[in-house]
């Protein structure tokens, strides 16, 4: 495979509310960059990406899923992350690992209570982001409001730089704002458009963002201000090297539009997360914790490692997977290294870059990149990995307190031993919920962030260690 440098990787956290699309854009993406040879479903459990039981069963994302997919010279890592709000988790934990996030939002909806929740994790992470609206095949999907939707937070901030054609039944095709061309897809095709004339009914309406386009983005930079007072216009890479700017600043927030599960307008967003979103080269230097001192080390290829691990999952035959980004330095394959959190020492063997269930072996990451290691002994997520000698540590993902508990009890004797073990387990993988037993009250705590998360651990528990419990209440 090839190798990719900082500058040509965007690691991008796709948020959203629950039912949006995250999974199936994910899938279109893989089969538009060829990544995979069919077009996978959520809905029939074809999906690489939802391919836990619980996940088939629920039609909905549980834990994380990582994908790398390659398109323009550019590596994408992609993050899909729950949409359910008991799960959010697993949102803070992905956007510690990326540049940017992408915002996905219901044509028929708009803004929806997840998508605040969510938004207000994007911005506690200061992350630049964007808008995709998605399911303009629907019946009920409106454009124009789901944009208004966005402004009524975001104001002139959020810019329009794509237009659908025609909605449900009848959406066939993108425009894009910026070169004023439009494209039209085949449902279920390759995700390729091709294209084709604006509509004579859509000019005005592409004329008119485009203008709004242009006044947002000088709005943001006095020299292009100045140019656009002289020519009344700015050329296209003007418009492109401001937004650019616009978004790594937090000044501009981009709309696009897709049917992801027709895999329609899938092209035309890949072709911005490479053009205008941050690269993994914009992150200059990460955070880290030195006994009682704070300070910063810069992120370079050439520097010593410094990578965290922001996920671990595992998978039944297979094992533990700990999903670690690269801030600085590499990580090669038979060479020992140092969890610093655990004070321990591991040696990486199995590494691999991740899409969904598929893998592709590699023997070293790099600064920048985004990838899996297989079995190592005493690692999991929040643990920083570095050099061996080295004595800082990443500061560790600041998970929100468990909201609701309940009291259990095992089912069948025996078994008390082996739920701690079991919890322990869960934990390694999801550590927003905490386990606790007091001896007290002889009384075994679980403590989550809803009811349904409950049900997840438990379901878990039972699963894969056997143990069924009683809850109460």
């Amino acid at each position: 495979m090839k190798k990719y440098a900082p500058e040509s990787i965007r690691n991008v956290c796709l948020v959203s509310h629950g039912g949006v699309g995250k999974t199936t854009l994910m899938e279109a993406v893989s089969y538009t960059t060829k990544g995979t040879q069919k077009l996978g479903k959520v809905a029939n459990g074809t999906s690489i990406f939802d391919n836990r039981p619980d996940e088939k069963i629920r039609k909905m994302t549980i834990s994380m899923a990582v994908g790398f997919f390659e398109w323009k010279d550019t590596k994408i890592n992609l993050l899909d992350t729950p949409g359910f709000l008991d799960l959010v988790g697993d949102v803070i934990a992905g956007l510690r690992a990326v540049e940017s996030a992408v915002v996905l939002i219901d044509a028929g909806s708009g803004i929806q209570v997840g998508t605040e929740c969510v938004l207000r994790q994007v911005t506690n992470a200061k992350l630049p982001h964007m808008f995709l609206i998605n399911g303009l095949d629907k019946d009920n999907a409106d454009f124009g409001k789901a944009v208004e939707s966005i402004r009524e937070t975001y104001k002139n901030s959020a810019v329009v730089i794509q237009v659908p054609i025609g909605k449900g039944n009848g959406f066939k095709g993108v425009i894009d704002v910026i070169t004023q061309e439009a494209f039209e897809y085949e449902r279920e095709g390759q995700g390729i458009g091709k294209k084709v004339p604006i509509p004579e009914n859509l000019k005005e309406e592409v004329s008119k963002y485009h203008t709004e386009l242009i006044e947002s983005i000088a709005e943001t930079d006095e020299k292009l201000m100045n140019l656009y007072f002289e020519k009344g216009e700015l050329t296209q890479e003007e418009i492109i090297s401001g937004l650019r700017n616009g978004i790594l600043s937090g000044q501009l927030h981009p709309i696009l539009c897709c049917s992801a599960l027709y895999n329609m307008g899938v092209d035309l967003f890949l072709d911005y997360l490479v053009q205008i979103m941050p690269s993994a080269a914009t992150r200059t230097e990460v955070e880290i914790k030195e006994g009682d001192s704070v300070r910063t080390i810069p992120c370079k290829v050439d520097g010593p490692l410094a990578a965290f691990v922001f996920k671990t999952i595992s998978e039944e035959h297979i094992g533990e997977y700990n999903i670690v980004r690269m801030f600085s330095g590499k990580m090669v394959s038979g060479v020992d290294i140092q969890n610093t959190t655990k004070n321990v020492f591991e040696r990486p063997i199995n590494m691999y870059f991740l899409r969904g269930h598929d893998r592709i072996e590699t023997q070293e990451f790099t600064a920048g990149d985004i990838g899996a290691v297989l079995k190592l002994k005493d690692t999991h997520t929040g643990n920083t990995l570095a050099d061996k000698g080295a004595n800082f540590i990443i500061p560790p993902i600041k998970f929100p307190e468990p909201l609701v508990s309940i009291a259990i009890y095992t089912k069948n004797k025996g078994d008390e031993d082996k739920i701690a073990v079991g919890f322990s387990k869960l934990h390694e993988e999801d550590p927003s919920f905490i386990y606790k037993y007091h001896p007290d009250i002889r009384q075994s705590l679980l403590s989550a962030m809803g009811d349904v998360h409950i049900e997840i651990i438990l379901e878990a528990l039972k699963n894969r260690f056997k143990i069924e419990v009683d809850r109460q209440p």
